[in-house]
């Protein structure tokens, strides 16, 4: 949407064309799975229970083409951001689209592109972008993670 100027259906269509978008998308555009990848990292390493309800899930769905517009005039971009933190002890989160800046680690995820961004207590920010979205990559992850579970 926000490089072609485009309304949330073509820029969907366009998505599932180059593979990126599922036939059904409603599990992205929902916000659930960037919830379902926190909830499985932040189970890792902050060693929670966190579960979906446990999470405030907004989706892409309401984020208009005039939303992308006045950011993008501003230099920002709205981007579906997945962040888990500790308060009190406790493990929150949330997804939501967020208008972020040119000095966010996760500006310059676009296209088939992901990132994370950590902020840890002893090393710092870990900023980590890559790995193109698509069916061959889905298929490679797929058969690698069959092979580590067989142990071939």
């Amino acid at each position: 949407m926000a490089n072609d100027n485009v309304d949330y259906k073509e820029a969907l269509l366009e998505a599932q064309k180059v593979g990126i978008a599922e036939s059904d998308p409603s599990l992205d555009v929902l916000g659930y799975d960037t919830a379902s990848k926190i909830i499985i990292l932040s189970n890792v390493l902050m060693n929670s229970d966190l579960k979906l309800e446990d999470l405030k899930i907004n989706g892409i769905e309401e984020v208009r083409l005039d939303n992308i517009e006045k950011a993008k005039v501003r230099g920002n971009k709205i981007k579906l951001i997945g962040k888990v933190y500790k308060k009190d002890n406790l493990v929150k989160g949330y997804v939501t689209p967020i208008e972020i800046d040119e000095n966010h680690p996760l500006y310059c995820v676009d296209y088939k592109n992901k990132g994370i961004y950590y902020k840890t207590d002893t090393l710092g920010d870990i900023s980590i972008i890559g790995g193109a979205s698509g069916t061959m990559n889905a298929a490679a992850s797929i058969l690698r993670d069959i092979i580590l579970l067989r142990g071939v």
